[in-house]
């Protein structure tokens, strides 16, 4: 609970000035979010995988990227497919450390099975 006091600082009333600070912090978010927030929101757009930055990561032996990709109107979201499983990853940096990650699995994979006989 906030003391509100009469006390003169400077010649302003400090009382008034912590009551609206702390009347401003509570409802001013939350009359905004109350207020149309339903109209803000964009929906995620679809983008071709080559109109992205991650164009030259398509695929691999051992992977591929689904040729939409969605943006929010900030990051990427790319879906990875794999013989590991299907993964949505959002972000280019995010997706890059993702393929390392499904490319060591991979390698891993190939350097557990036993070798073919002949």
């Amino acid at each position: 609970m906030i003391a509100i006091s009469s006390r003169c600082v400077r010649g302003r009333r400090v009382a008034l000035v912590g009551v609206l600070g702390v009347l401003g912090a509570v409802f001013v978010p939350w009359v905004a979010s109350a207020a149309g927030s339903e109209e803000l929101e964009v929906p995620p757009f679809v983008l071709p995988l080559e109109e992205t930055a991650a164009a030259e990561l398509a695929e691999e032996d051992w992977y591929r990227l689904l040729p939409t990709v969605e943006n929010d109107g900030y990051m990427n979201r790319y879906v990875i497919e794999s013989d590991l499983g299907r993964f949505t990853v959002e972000g280019d940096v995010r997706l890059r450390l993702r393929l390392r990650e499904v490319r060591d699995r991979a390698f891993e994979t190939l350097a557990s099975r036993p070798p073919a006989s002949p």
